[in-house]
């Protein structure tokens, strides 16, 4: 196999050396210019031509070259690393291996330098010798996360040997790596590193909600809804044993997750919790309309995960000035196709004092996702811009009977 090959085939399997942000301050280029080195730094940039062409040892080598400028400055892990991957080109593993850990003793706490000793284990078949040095560059800095991680699954390392050895303790890198399965893993690998991640209490709301909507895409409801029960089992203790909503009072601020309120903006809307004004407790849900728009508004929405069967949907609200012959109440819609389940409860208008608002239905075979929203349709009046204020509160999702 020629030189070039060679060396493209080991940037393309290792995926870590060339692909660094920096070496040291030294930026390399791409593979079809000059992809290592400018004229300004220390290494010819002829010892790169002749890696390149295949002309290593001997006199007007890659070796030779590397030698030179090492040469001129012994002190650098630069330097060193240079000439190991040209011995290592070469075929002389042990002298690679000697000029890597010269390297790694002049520069133990240089991120390129942990790189470089990284990637020879690598293309050298020895990805277990790699880890240590990537779980250190992974605890420096995050510049080098996707390349490191994606080095693992090119190379084989086990997600066992991942989770044990190449991954420092906290929670950057634990989330970071698991964003990385979200996107590349198998749904086991997926699995596997969110359970490890929730073990080390280093997942919050934003990365569960990731998860939960991995699993909702692959139609993985109830394994999605158990997840977020379970992630959140301290802060609402009854989710999913006695209300399939969550944060119904508005206790806490709305996560945004799928499995919490989402507020979305809204041209002529104002949507924001109120502690002003509350059936229970101290929270609730202000909506205010400006007057300007004939809004439809499904805004304020949550996700469900329901068997077929028979429920009740609930909620307290109180209306102040409400317009037009269009008020405000709630939908609950199959999420997955609208024409299985979709109803309406009572829509307020005007001035009420806490009304409780309630609609039965039954959630056929079929359905197993549903989106509650607080909502109201367009008005066909003429005067049909709205205005006025509705409080939401002790919003719940029961069984019916139970």
């Amino acid at each position: 196999m020629g030189i070039l090959a060679l060396v493209a085939g080991v940037v393309s399997a290792a995926g870590i050396l060339y692909e660094t942000p920096s070496w040291g301050g030294e930026s390399p280029q791409s593979l079809s210019g000059s992809w290592l080195i400018s004229s300004e730094t220390a290494i010819p940039r002829r010892g790169y031509d002749r890696l390149l062409a295949g002309k290593l040892e001997g006199p007007g080598g890659a070796v030779e070259a590397f030698e030179a400028a090492l040469g001129r400055d012994m002190a650098s892990p630069y330097r060193w690393c240079d000439l190991g991957e040209a011995w290592l080109a070469a075929g002389r593993i042990e002298k690679a291996r000697y000029c890597v850990n010269r390297a790694l003793e002049l520069g133990p706490n240089s991120p390129p330098v942990l790189m470089r000793a990284a990637n020879f284990h690598f293309r050298t078949g020895e990805p277990r010798l790699a880890l240590p040095y990537t779980a250190r560059i992974l605890r420096m800095v995050g510049e080098y996360d996707e390349t490191i991680f994606s080095s693992y699954d090119r190379m084989g390392v086990t997600q066992e040997e991942v989770l044990r050895a190449g991954l420092p303790d906290g929670e950057r890198v634990a989330q970071s790596y698991f964003l990385h399965l979200l996107a590349k893993g198998s749904p086991e690998q997926v699995r596997a590193g969110w359970n490890w991640v929730e073990s080390r209490s280093f997942a919050d709301d934003r990365l569960a909600d990731e998860y939960v909507r991995y699993l909702v895409r692959f139609g993985r409801y109830e394994t999605a809804a158990g997840a977020w029960a379970a992630h959140t089992a301290t802060r609402e203790p009854g989710y999913r044993e006695g209300n399939w909503l969550f944060n119904g009072g508005f206790e806490r601020e709305p996560a945004g997750t799928i499995f919490d309120w989402r507020i979305m903006p809204a041209e002529g809307v104002q949507a924001s919790r109120d502690s002003g004004e509350a059936a229970s407790g101290k929270w609730s849900l202000r909506v205010r309309f400006e007057g300007k728009e004939n809004v439809s508004y499904h805004h304020v929405s949550q996700m469900a995960v329901v068997e077929p069967g028979s429920y009740r949907f609930r909620a307290l609200m109180h209306t102040e000035a409400i317009t037009t012959d269009e008020g405000v109440g709630f939908r609950i819609v199959d999420a997955e196709d609208p024409q299985r389940l979709d109803i309406a409860t009572e829509r307020l208008t005007g001035t009420q004092r806490w009304r409780d608002v309630e609609q039965k239905f039954q959630v056929p075979e079929r359905t197993r996702l549903l989106e509650i929203e607080i909502y109201r349709k367009p008005s066909l009046k003429f005067d049909n811009k709205i205005s006025g204020t509705v409080w939401v509160d002790l919003a719940t999702l029961e069984r019916a009977g139970r």
